[in-house]
């Protein structure tokens, strides 16, 4: 059973989660995500939270910190 949850990808101090439209924040982890889609222009790339804890632009954030996405996560 799984669910999909949309909005931006928070990376903070190693950790992912992503933001909802509502402001609810959900923690991605490698026991519950199953997928991680993030928007490049006008399609959806598959990330995995490696890529995402391991990318950084020259002034040390995530490249894809804030970045719109479609998570699907275990229940």
């Amino acid at each position: 059973m799984s669910r999909i949850i949309t909005g931006n990808l928070v990376v903070e101090d190693g950790k992912v989660s992503i933001q909802s439209e509502d402001g609810s924040i959900t923690e991605l982890t490698k026991e519950n995500v199953i997928k991680i889609e993030c928007r490049n222009a006008d399609r959806f790339v598959r990330v995995t939270l490696r890529q995402i804890t391991h990318n950084y632009e020259q002034y040390g954030w995530s490249i894809y910190a804030g970045i719109y996405s479609i998570v699907e996560i275990r229940r």
